[in-house]
């Protein structure tokens, strides 16, 4: 049985644009160091982008960051979608579309490592 998730294509409620260039740019960052498969330095632009906007208010930016990164889920090495959950979960209220990204995750992770380590990769980041 294969496991999918389709993302919409936008979400208004977030109140920025889709497209905006600097969630694209930190999305398309972290999309080209995991296809070099330099994780450690995808995990960094992760943090260090998620951090400064979360610490600015700027949630609108994090969560348009989460759609593009949801319209190009399946190009990305899926370990990293847990530092993209650990970043966002104190910010999870500000987030609308952080529960499909945890979904989306949640779907590639049982598809690849099984429920029983689904659980314990995913476990608190809900």
């Amino acid at each position: 049985m294969s496991l999918t998730f389709e993302p919409e294509p936008s979400n208004r409620s977030s109140g920025v644009a889709v497209g905006h260039p600097e969630a694209c740019a930190c999305i398309d960052a972290v999309l080209a160091l995991s296809r070099e498969n330099l994780l450690d330095r995808a995990i960094d632009v992760i943090f260090e982008n998620f951090n400064d906007w979360e610490n600015s208010d700027r949630f609108a930016l994090c969560d348009e960051a989460i759609q593009y990164l949801l319209l190009n889920v399946g190009e990305i090495e899926p370990t990293l979608l847990v530092s993209f959950l650990v970043i966002t979960l104190a910010a999870k209220p500000q987030l609308p579309s952080r529960a499909k990204l945890y979904a989306a995750a949640e779907c590639l992770y049982l598809e690849r490592f099984g429920e029983d380590r689904t659980k314990k990769l995913l476990v608190g980041l809900e």
